[in-house]
């Protein structure tokens, strides 16, 4: 997927992430923005958190939309 596919995606509101890290995901609702990570099986969402991406990120080929 593409950066404006990927951003655009966010700006509905929908979780995206990458298919390598899959504990990992993102999304903004409400101006908020919620990661989640899985924690013991469980997925734990954390609201306006530090959301760390780096260029790699940004650039990776295996951007997902998870809903």
């Amino acid at each position: 997927m593409t950066f404006g596919q990927i951003y655009g995606a966010l700006k509905k509101g929908r979780w995206v992430g990458r298919s390598s890290k899959e504990s990992e995901r993102l999304s903004i609702m409400d101006g908020r923005i919620l990661t989640s990570v899985r924690v013991d099986e469980k997925f734990v969402v954390y609201v306006n958190s530090d959301v760390m991406l780096t260029a790699d990120d940004l650039l990776a080929e295996d951007w997902v939309v998870y809903n």
